[in-house]
Parts: C-alpha cells; sequence; structure tokens
C-alpha cells in the first residue's frame, strides 16, 4: 500500500460513524472533534510533502554548468589579476624612457636594431642574474639567506616575500624572465631588463637595478618597490637616498 493510500484510510478512520445511542449533542461535539483531528493531520501531511517533495532528482545538467561556470569564473579572476600585474609592470617600466624605447615595449614588439644594451665584460649573464632573483623569490629559501642579496637587508625581506607569492600564485599564466643581453654594469651600478609575459596576451619589460656592496650585487631598494608595486604588494623600504 502506497503512503498516500495509506493516509486517506487513516482519514477515512478519522470519519467514521458516531454509535447510534449517543445523543445529538455529544454525536456533535463527537464530529467536530473528528474534524478538529481531520484537519490537522492534512495540515501534518501537507507540511510534510512540502519539505519533502515526492519529485527530489537532482538536475546533474545545471549542477555541471554552475560547476563550469565557477571555474570558469576562477579562471578569469587568476587572468586578471595576472593581466593587473602586467599592467603595473608596463607603467613603471616606461616612466622616464624616451618616446623610441617606449614604443619597443609595447605588446609582441621588440628593441629596434642597435637598441639593445651591449653587455659588460665583468657583468653577469643573463641566466646569472636570473639565478640570484630565483633565489632571493624561492620560498625555502632562509630569510638572512634572502637578506645578503637585498640593498634593504632585513627590511626587505618581508616585500620579496610577498612578490613571490604572487609569481608563484600566478605562475600557470604569467611568465618572467632577465632578457638576454640586458645585462649591463656602470661602475658600482647593475643594470638588467625582465620580459614580462601574460600567456597568450603578449609581453612587456621592467627594468631593475642592483648595487654593489663588499663586492656582492644586491637589488635595489628601488627595484624591490616597483616589484612591489607591480604585484600590487606594500614595500617596506625606503627608496629615498
Amino acid at each position: 500500500m502506497s503512503k498516500k493510500e495509506i493516509a486517506d484510510t487513516e482519514i477515512m478512520h478519522f470519519d467514521l460513524a458516531v454509535p447510534d445511542d449517543v445523543g445529538v449533542q455529544e454525536e456533535a461535539e463527537a464530529t467536530a472533534v473528528t474534524r478538529k483531528r481531520r484537519a490537522r493531520f492534512l495540515r501534518r501531511r501537507s507540511r510534510k510533502e512540502h519539505a519533502y517533495p515526492k519529485d527530489r532528482t537532482i538536475a546533474w545538467p545545471v549542477v555541471i554548468a554552475a560547476t563550469g561556470a565557477m571555474a570558469l569564473a576562477s579562471a578569469l579572476v587568476v587572468m586578471m589579476g595576472a593581466f593587473s600585474m602586467l599592467n603595473y609592470g608596463v607603467t613603471i617600466a616606461m616612466v622616464g624612457l624616451p618616446e623610441n624605447a617606449q614604443q619597443a615595449t609595447r605588446i609582441g614588439s621588440t628593441p629596434a636594431a642597435g637598441e639593445k644594451k651591449q653587455r659588460s665584460s665583468d657583468a653577469p649573464t643573463a641566466v646569472e642574474v636570473q639565478e640570484i632573483l630565483q633565489s632571493m623569490l624561492d620560498p625555502k629559501a632562509k630569510d638572512h639567506a634572502v637578506a645578503v642579496g637585498l640593498e634593504g637587508g632585513e627590511a626587505a625581506v618581508p616585500t620579496v616575500r610577498e612578490v613571490g607569492k604572487v609569481l608563484d600564485k600566478y605562475n600557470l599564466v604569467y611568465k618572467w624572465r632577465v632578457t638576454e643581453g640586458s645585462v649591463a654594469v656602470s661602475g658600482e651600478t647593475m643594470n638588467a631588463t625582465l620580459t614580462l609575459t601574460l600567456v597568450g596576451m603578449g609581453s612587456k619589460e621592467q627594468p631593475v637595478s642592483f648595487i654593489r656592496e663588499h663586492g656582492q650585487w644586491k637589488l635595489s631598494n628601488a627595484s624591490v618597490c616597483e616589484l612591489a608595486e607591480m604585484a600590487q604588494t606594500t614595500c617596506a623600504v625606503s627608496t629615498a637616498k
């Protein structure tokens, strides 16, 4: 017997005739009680049916579509964050540059012939500078090991850590490298250029500078703060000289 048939049977039980030997007044009272009981039962059944609908089938196409939309939204957030980083890098790279240098930083463009800096004989290679920066951004590196490669020392470590976290977060769509042939030394200063690439969107350039202290190259406070601005995080060191 189905639930509905059982429920209907119970309702029928409420409607049983009152015995003949009961008086008219008592019969009326019994009928009123029966109606109240029936009404309460119907309300209870209605609430149960409303709370537990018969058709509880999961609409999997809707669920899958919703899941896909969430994944797409997450991907867009990552892409927009990385694109914002690229834009910040572009703005910083173009400040103070002549017009022809700014044109060379447009998406998909490369420096014109003769514009690339010549590497000094005593300058590290692009690969060596890349290794220096990667060691600083390595989350497993000890703070004191990172500090020795920074002009700001220990004070600059938290900023570099934050930059590293952002780069790691967007590493699937956002790439960087030291541009080959861009490293040049002038006295106690070394300049290099980072190529920042947003996969599928193009590349921009970001200059970085190092200063030599006690025979060791250290990333300047100015570059630390520029990278922090690119990563949209705060800079904990001063760039004032």
